[in-house]
């Protein structure tokens, strides 16, 4: 997914502010300031929201989802996505049911807990995985562009009004 805003549309919106006194390589820098701080609220932002809706705990998404400058001279970001399934002892300490392991609310079906902790499912030497691939991924992509638009717009004003005047 390719989300971009160009910095003719950057500047209409600095043209829409109005009162303005700032050269183009000014308003230039003002608008990859602000691609750079929308990303990183984006981030933040989209894998709360992945978090909370999922219920799971935030530092297991935290290690799955990056942003990171792409080296290049037109100061790009990428946001990389690692939403996989997840482990199912990863989302707490499981407790043995009879044939079944509980975790965090979340059963696991014929499944058994090996010394280290691990949860696995019995006659396969598979783990017991929570499916969030899906879902998360779908979360993601409504989540990601509306943050960023959303945000950019509003720090890219923020930083013209501070730094150049406006009315």
């Amino acid at each position: 997914m390719s989300i971009s805003i160009s910095k003719s549309e950057a500047f209409a919106i600095a043209d829409a502010i109005g009162g303005i006194q700032a050269t183009e390589k000014e308003l230039a820098n003002a608008y990859h300031q602000s691609i750079g701080r929308a990303v990183n609220y984006t981030n933040k932002r989209v894998t709360h929201e992945i978090a909370s809706r999922l219920d799971i705990p935030l530092k297991l998404l935290r290690k799955r989802l990056f942003v990171f400058k792409q080296a290049d001279q037109n100061r790009t970001y990428k946001v990389w996505a690692g939403l996989n399934d997840l482990p199912l002892d990863a989302l707490g300490k499981p407790r043995k049911s009879g044939a079944d392991v509980i975790v965090k609310g979340i059963t696991a079906s014929n499944a058994y807990i090996t010394k280290a902790g691990r949860v696995r499912l019995r006659g396969t030497s598979e783990l017991a995985v929570l499916p969030i691939d899906e879902a998360a991924e779908d979360l993601l992509q409504k989540l990601l562009p509306y943050y960023f638009y959303y945000y950019f717009e509003k720090e890219f004003t923020r930083l013209v009004k501070f730094k150049f005047g406006g009315n």
